[in-house]
């Protein structure tokens, strides 16, 4: 089954509607998706973006199956989300990304902070956020794991935290997210947890989902 997993609206930081990425996904031969767009403690539109959801579930049922997903930045080394205070979780798909490197004192770390004297804190700080985790069950996915594979020189040791992790919690998800190099991550280790490995294109507008539909096609390949 050809899936895309991680998709942004112009709820967030998308360019465009939902029933228009829907269209294109089912056009392109998707048979599933998930919308999964940001969050922050401070978002006050979910309750309209579930019932545009919805709509758009009943319209495409039989065609394409679209899940509802959204995607929260990881805040501190104890697995919390930057969500809503009152969301309920039980209705979401709940991915978990590190755009921004916790520092386990309330800061964040990002790029351009990075160099040669402090990498091995910052790869320290990347490990902790992630093991973390392990504490929130309600997360169903680590999105792009790779996005910071700048940092890493060893792969083995990047490869046993995320097995670390995966082993730790046993029904989390690993997006293989074709908008970054994965290779980080061994062939031999993708085909191994392929059960658990959502393809993934992070497409914030229809032209880049089509422009991204060959590699998650390609990928798919790659990991059997």
């Amino acid at each position: 089954m050809i899936m895309d997993m991680h998709l942004h609206t112009n709820y967030s930081d998308g360019k465009n509607s939902i029933l228009e990425m829907a269209r294109c996904a089912f056009e392109l031969g998707y048979k599933r998706i998930c919308f999964t767009d940001h969050v922050r403690s401070t978002t006050s539109w979910l309750s309209e973006y579930e019932k545009e959801l919805d709509a758009c579930r009943k319209k495409f049922q039989g065609k394409l199956i679209i899940g509802k997903g959204i995607e929260s930045k990881v805040i501190d080394w104890k697995g919390n989300l930057d969500l809503p205070a009152d969301i309920q979780k039980e209705k979401w798909r709940i991915v978990a990304a590190i755009h921004r490197i916790p520092d386990g004192k309330g800061e964040f770390i990002s790029r351009n902070m990075v160099n040669a004297n402090n990498i091995a804190i910052i790869r320290k700080a990347w490990e902790y956020s992630v093991l973390g985790l392990a504490l929130n069950p309600s997360v169903d996915c680590l999105a792009h794991p790779t996005n910071w594979y700048v940092m890493w020189k060893d792969s083995a040791e990047f490869e046993g935290i995320i097995r670390t992790i995966l082993k730790k919690q046993e029904n989390l998800q690993l997006e293989y997210n074709v908008k970054y190099d994965n290779s980080l991550l061994s062939h031999k280790f993708w085909s191994e947890y392929k059960g658990r490995i959502c393809m993934a294109s992070d497409s914030h507008s229809v032209q880049e989902m089509a422009d991204r539909y060959y590699k998650i096609k390609k990928a798919g390949l790659f990991i059997q």
